[in-house]
């Protein structure tokens, strides 16, 4: 029987057994995760901000934006380095994102990441989804 259930319970479970068999197939014992939130903020105003988790060897950025009236001065650059120097602080060795065909893949492109693949019609029909990677 599947049922609706609370999410905050159903996600402890979840991680638990998914933990239990990492360890037990790979002997580690924890994920290393972490959140990276960063924001850029001029004369006290949010202009932009940066979201990425850490897992094991490895970071996922989630969200990068910047406001349109300041876009242009480099503050997107700004975070995406001032992430990956603290990714490099860990010890990590790659980062991983996606973006649209809408959005960003040119500036991901002049960042050093690599277009692993493409997916169209991903999240809606009509776009497309570009998946990249950089190695550090």
């Amino acid at each position: 029987m599947i049922v609706c259930c609370d999410q905050a319970e159903n996600a402890a479970a979840l991680d638990a057994m998914l933990l239990a068999e990492l360890t037990e197939k790979t002997g580690r014992t924890t994920r290393n995760a972490q959140t990276i939130s960063l924001a850029f903020a001029e004369k006290g105003v949010y202009a932009g901000g940066l979201l990425a988790q850490t897992m094991f060897e490895s970071c996922y950025m989630e969200l990068l934006s910047v406001k349109k009236e300041f876009r242009g001065r480099g503050i997107a650059r700004q975070l995406v380095e001032a992430m990956e120097t603290h990714v490099r602080t860990l010890g990590l060795h790659t980062i991983h994102l996606t973006t649209q065909d809408y959005q960003a893949k040119g500036f991901y492109l002049k960042m050093g990441y690599t277009c692993i693949a493409e997916v169209t019609d991903l999240p809606f029909v009509g776009t497309t989804r570009y998946y990249f990677l950089k190695r550090l």
